[in-house]
C-alpha cells in the first residue's frame, strides 16, 4: 500500500511537492541531509502527504457559496467573490437582454445560500448561484424541455452532455447544476434556455 500510495505522490506535481519541502524550512534549517537515507524518505514521504491533503483541503474550500443569511450580498460583492466576472456578466447581459424575467435576490438556505433567480408569473427561467471564484447556473427542464434538448445534444459541450445523461428525470423536472467556468458553458445555457422560452430581445418588443 505504501509503495502504491508513494508511486502516486511520485506522479503528483513534484515540483510543488519540493517547494512545499523547502517552504516548511525542512531543507533550510539543515536537517534533512543530515538524516540517514530511510528518514529522508520518511519525511518526504510525509510532508508531501501533509502537502496533499492541504492541498486538497484547499481545493474543497474553493466554489464555496454566500452562506451568510444575515448578510445580502450587494452586486460588488458577488463580483468580488466571482473574482473573473467575464462569463458572470455575459450570462446576466444575455438574460437582460433577451429575456423578460425579472432578477431577485433570494437566499436558497443554509446549504446553497445566495442566489439571483430569475422568475416570471411563478415560473423559474434560472438561478445564478455566486461562488468564491466562479459562479453556478441551476437550470430545471421539465420533461418536454428535456426532449427538446435531447434533439440538440450535438449542439451541448461534452461535459453538459454528460451532465444531462447523468441527472434523473424528476417529477418536478431534471436538474442541471452548472459550475460555469468557461465560455462554452455559458452557451450551453444560452442553448438549454431557448427550450423553456423562446428569447425574444427586449428593444424589438418594445417596438412592437
Amino acid at each position: 500500500m505504501i509503495r502504491l500510495l508513494a508511486s502516486k505522490v511520485a506522479r503528483f506535481e513534484r515540483r510543488e511537492c519540493w517547494t512545499f519541502v523547502k517552504a516548511i524550512g525542512i531543507v533550510a534549517k539543515g536537517m534533512f541531509f543530515t538524516c540517514s537515507l530511510s528518514l529522508q524518505k520518511r519525511l518526504v514521504f510525509s510532508v508531501t502527504l501533509i502537502w496533499i491533503l492541504e492541498k486538497r483541503r484547499g481545493n474543497d474550500m474553493n466554489y464555496v457559496r454566500m452562506l451568510d443569511a444575515d448578510h445580502t450580498p450587494s452586486e460588488s460583492d458577488m463580483l468580488a467573490a466571482i473574482g473573473e466576472t467575464e462569463l458572470w456578466l455575459d450570462l446576466k447581459g444575455y438574460l437582460e437582454q433577451y429575456y423578460d424575467f425579472l432578477p431577485e435576490l433570494i437566499y436558497y438556505g443554509k446549504k446553497y445560500g445566495w442566489t439571483i433567480r430569475y422568475r416570471k408569473s411563478g415560473k423559474t427561467l434560472i438561478s445564478l448561484f455566486p461562488e468564491q471564484g466562479a459562479f453556478t447556473a441551476l437550470v430545471v427542464l421539465g420533461k418536454k424541455e428535456a426532449e427538446k434538448v435531447a434533439r440538440k445534444l450535438a449542439e451541448l459541450s461534452p461535459a453538459t452532455r454528460k451532465l444531462l445523461g447523468s441527472e434523473k428525470q424528476l417529477h418536478d423536472g431534471k436538474w442541471l447544476w452548472i459550475r460555469v467556468l468557461e465560455p462554452l458553458q455559458v452557451e450551453d445555457i444560452k442553448l438549454l434556455l431557448t427550450t423553456k422560452r423562446k428569447p425574444i430581445a427586449k428593444a424589438s418588443a418594445d417596438e412592437s
